[in-house]
């Protein structure tokens, strides 16, 4: 689990630009979506993931893995997914593919799908409306 701590006394989080409540450490996974007080791999993590959501079919990480090479810290993409996930944004669909990265060894990642009204596919991407 990523945590950061407050520095000061300021009502933000200097890193991440969390509010400052009651407790002075917090999860990243707990940033908003879109928050611009992320940093640049957030940011960009949020853009990409963003999109996904914006095609409207279930996606794996595999499908933008190439958006985020740039991403310093690995962790951080689970994390922000994690975020879309807890704001509602997707949900996994329970299914799995193998990971096309070399140094996961094939293990199985999840399938996102958005959560949208009009989404009525099956975790292949059909939808149910004819679209």
């Amino acid at each position: 689990m990523r945590v950061h701590q407050y520095v000061g006394d300021g009502p933000y989080c200097e890193r991440c630009n969390a509010p400052n409540e009651k407790s002075r450490i917090h999860n990243i996974k707990d940033v908003p979506v879109g928050d611009r007080g992320l940093d640049d791999d957030g940011q960009l993590i949020d853009r990409v993931l963003m999109r996904m959501v914006q095609r409207g079919e279930p996606f794996s990480l595999n499908e933008c893995r190439h958006q985020l090479a740039s991403v310093r810290q690995k962790s951080r993409i689970g994390e922000r997914v994690q975020a879309f996930a807890k704001e509602g944004l997707i949900v996994n669909t329970g299914d799995g593919t193998p990971s096309t990265d070399r140094g996961t060894h094939g293990h199985r990642i999840a399938i996102w799908r958005p959560k949208l009204p009009q989404y009525t596919g099956d975790s292949r991407g059909q939808r149910g409306d004819n679209a």
